[in-house]
């Protein structure tokens, strides 16, 4: 399995998280009903995309927070897992910003047609600025040792450096999804 650098890691993940955080700002200009609103193609709106992310949000963060405090000891390296890289890099978008696989979200995890688009951003705009404190923190963490369950079953866990790849390219190919809703 590769094995990654974990200030090259930390420092790539942190810029997307940025990214994401810069277009929430062109968010901030558009109108409830303008997050609400569906793509003529088809697909969820702004909102939806975001409450998305939330219940993903909600379960990840406690569980990396937990993981980056409980275990110290970066070696400035990690070998990914082979379940944890594929997980990444089915989600990790083509570098041409293409999907390699359309997936169907689990039904746990699709966001209801009702939302109050004004609550949905703000909740994620709080779980970005999260994510990026825990990303910065995760430089003194053991990215190999500690395991957190993924969303799919307690059973199944990946290593924190895994989880932190996956979930920011989940983060990532979703970005993609609301730059297309805007255009």
């Amino acid at each position: 399995m590769p094995q990654y650098s974990i200030p090259a890691e930390q420092k790539r993940l942190i810029q997307v998280v940025q990214d994401v955080q810069h277009f929430l700002t062109r968010v901030d200009a558009l109108s409830e009903w303008q997050l609400l609103q569906q793509p003529v193609s088809g697909g969820w709106s702004l909102a939806q995309v975001m409450e998305h992310l939330n219940v993903y949000c909600r379960h990840y963060l406690p569980l990396i927070e937990q993981a980056i405090q409980k275990e110290q000891g970066n070696q400035g390296a990690y070998q990914s897992g082979w379940l944890g890289e594929y997980f990444t890099k089915l989600m990790q978008p083509l570098p041409d910003g293409k999907l390699s696989k359309k997936m169907k979200a689990p039904a746990k995890a699709q966001p209801v047609q009702a939302l109050n688009a004004v609550a949905v951003k703000t909740e994620f705009r709080i779980h970005q600025e999260k994510l990026i404190q825990l990303l910065q923190n995760a430089h003194f963490a053991n990215w190999q040792k500690q395991r957190i369950p993924t969303s799919l079953s307690k059973w199944i866990s990946l290593r924190l450096g895994d989880t932190l790849r996956f979930f920011v390219a989940h983060e990532y190919r979703h970005l993609l999804q609301m730059q297309r809703i805007l255009q």
